[in-house]
């Protein structure tokens, strides 16, 4: 069997890279939604997981550099090759208190302690993670189709359809 290797132009890449984050976010939202109610800790850890996912995708598909796309090429479990969450929006409170849970800084025992519900709410937070990934789903369909003959409502079909099954 002969081994071929495709070469993409930086768009393309960029593309690539953007769809694989998109084609993980669903599982990810699932998740998130199923626990809503059920286990607050594991809602917010999982929530944490979505908004990167969906965050680096859109940052790959929006802003990534030449430079940065072909860092990413070499797979690690080191480094994700874009900025961390909390500099990609540092204008979201509620990242930094969802980054001292996930990584158990001392005020995330006074979090679990005083009660999760107390400090996130779960439902607007869902509402918030679903609305993400819609916003980056449309992200990566117009991106998509602008260099294909694929139209935007067709993409955009197909990922409804998928996120149904």
């Amino acid at each position: 069997m002969t081994s071929e290797t495709l070469q993409m132009r930086p768009r393309q890449y960029r593309q690539f890279v953007a769809v694989q984050y998109l084609n993980a976010s669903p599982y990810l939202f699932q998740c998130v939604k199923s626990l809503q109610g059920k286990n607050d800790f594991h809602f917010v850890v999982t929530m944490r997981s979505f908004t990167e996912y969906t965050r680096r995708g859109i940052w790959f598909l929006a802003w990534a550099t030449e430079q940065q796309l072909r860092r990413v090429t070499k797979l690690t479990f080191q480094e994700s090759g874009s900025p961390g969450i909390a500099k990609m929006d540092d204008n979201e409170p509620f990242l930094h208190c969802l980054y001292a849970l996930t990584h158990g800084n001392p005020i995330s025992v006074r979090m679990v302690a005083f009660g999760l519900d107390k400090i996130f709410r779960t439902d607007m937070l869902l509402l918030r993670a679903e609305t993400d990934l819609i916003y980056f789903a449309v992200s990566c369909i117009a991106g998509c189709s602008a260099k294909t003959s694929i139209t935007f409502g067709t993409c955009l079909a197909r990922f409804i359809i998928s996120r149904r099954q």
